[in-house]
């Protein structure tokens, strides 16, 4: 799951890790929660969300896009539901409720579909830039 984030198995495992210090800390919450299983999951959704965040800085700029043009960025073969929802959100500058209301969505579910898409759109970059391939 984490890997659907991150495209990366060390930072995967950097979100395992930092999935059971979470857990050890709040261990007797752990222990009593009805869920221990959602509990883990949504602690490491959130955890590797964050970490592609972070990994993001240059995507997530409006500078950056200003200057190149997300389309440019964006390859043919990006699925087209992660580059709707990039489009939606840095060209047009909708917001998360905006988002969510134009694709009759949840703002939870444009939030994690956005992170999504911000970290195969990164990862595709990165993997063109160290292969010298060409987008758009």
């Amino acid at each position: 799951m984490a890997f659907s984030y991150l495209f990366d198995k060390t930072l995967v495992e950097d979100v395992l890790q930092e999935t059971f210090i979470i857990a050890y800390k709040d261990f007797e919450k752990l222990r009593q929660h009805p869920n221990m299983d959602g509990w883990i999951v949504t602690v490491i959704k959130h955890t590797a969300c964050k970490l592609a965040k972070r990994r993001l800085p240059e995507i997530g700029s409006a500078a950056y896009l200003d200057d190149y043009g997300l389309l440019e960025l964006i390859p043919f073969d990006f699925p087209r539901q992660d580059a709707e929802i990039l489009t939606l959100y840095y060209e047009k500058r909708y917001g998360i409720l905006g988002i969510a209301l134009h694709l009759k969505v949840s703002p939870n579910v444009v939030r994690v579909r956005l992170c999504r898409a911000r970290a195969r759109l990164k990862a595709l970059l990165d993997k063109s830039n160290e292969g010298g391939v060409h987008h758009g």
